[in-house]
């Protein structure tokens, strides 16, 4: 969020320079369409910035998240474990992020990972799964997978949806 202060500056400075440079064309139709055509590329670069749900929503289709892996936990370096579609990520890239949104419902969240873990149970990736239902002390309701590691570890995918959108948080617990 730092950087958009910066951004929004020079993109503003730079329609400034834009239309100055317009003024001083000779050719004023064509100077018009250039100006017609910048200023909704402005201000659809200004909502992805500075509107949340716009940029969570762009991010879904441009940017979204494949899978999770967090390169720092020494055991789970080989398990990759896949997200459902337009799932962006919320926190930084570079750490291990746990905290995803996504536009996916209860149910095919339910669905996904029934056939995602079936999967990473079949090549051996994990040991076994398994899906319970839970709220915590607020009353929240999460639809949650536990899965075991071959190192004995184990890995809570947990779905949450309340008024602020849809959530997954993965959590790693170590074990063995």
């Amino acid at each position: 969020m730092s950087l958009y202060i910066p951004y929004t500056f020079f993109m503003v400075l730079g329609l400034i320079v834009l239309v100055a440079a317009l003024l001083l064309i000779k050719r004023r139709r064509a100077a018009r369409y250039i100006l017609i055509a910048a200023l909704p590329v402005l201000l659809l670069i200004q909502c992805y910035f500075w509107n949340a749900e716009f940029n969570l929503y762009a991010k879904s289709y441009l940017f979204a998240s494949r899978s999770y892996q967090c390169e720092y936990a020494d055991e789970q370096s080989g398990l990759s474990i896949p997200l459902p579609r337009r799932t962006v990520i919320l926190g930084r890239e570079d750490g291990c992020s746990p905290f995803y949104f996504t536009y996916v419902d209860a149910s095919q969240f339910k669905s996904f990972y029934d056939k995602e873990l079936a999967r990473l149970k079949e090549g051996g990736d994990i040991v076994n799964y398994r899906c319970d239902e839970r709220e915590d002390r607020y009353a929240a309701r999460y639809k949650e997978y536990a899965v075991d590691t071959p190192g004995g570890s184990q890995v809570t995918i947990a779905y949450r949806q309340d008024a602020g959108g849809r959530f997954i948080s993965i959590d790693m617990n170590p074990g063995g």
